[in-house]
């Protein structure tokens, strides 16, 4: 069995057969004290806004409970080729095909940005066909015993099913 990424997720609001879930994004120098760097700087402007998502109510969540969601390690290694490097792979052989056929700077630029926005689009529809997306949903793995916590985001967002 593949190893799974975990993460702990708030129960915002459930309604039997699907769950409201948020996490909270973790900032890359939150082991540091240090206040001035860069990273926290940009932390800082953008917010620590939540994740929050949709999944099903497999076992039995109740709002205020924290759960573990996870997802297979290959399947997000894979998620992330299929993201990063076909748009790069796409926009490079673009860029090869407008030197080989002798075309000029311009051109090139042209076709070198035709070739990313191609591989963009071909990342995205390969991720996003049906077949395919419910691999990339995470799953909810288990509910922490005895983690209630205030839910206060349930009464203020309403229902967004």
């Amino acid at each position: 069995m593949a190893a799974m990424l975990e993460e702990t997720a708030t129960v915002t609001q459930a309604d039997g057969e699907w769950l409201w879930l948020e996490t909270e994004p973790k900032s890359a120098c939150s082991h540091c004290n240090a206040s001035g760097c860069s990273t926290s700087v940009i932390g800082k402007a953008f917010g620590n806004r939540r994740n929050r998502m949709r999944l099903p109510n497999t076992l039995g969540a109740l709002p205020g409970q924290q759960v573990v969601i996870g997802i297979p390690e290959p399947v997000l290694v894979g998620a992330s080729l299929r993201a990063y490097l076909l748009p790069l792979v796409v926009m490079l052989t673009a860029g090869w095909l407008a030197v080989a056929a002798g075309l000029g700077e311009v051109l090139q630029a042209l076709f070198i940005m035709g070739g990313l926005i191609i591989g963009l689009r071909m990342a995205g529809s390969m991720v996003g066909r049906p077949a395919v997306s419910g691999r990339y949903q995470p799953r909810l793995l288990r509910v922490l015993p005895g983690t209630v916590v205030p839910v206060e985001f349930a009464s203020r967002r309403g229902n967004e099913s």
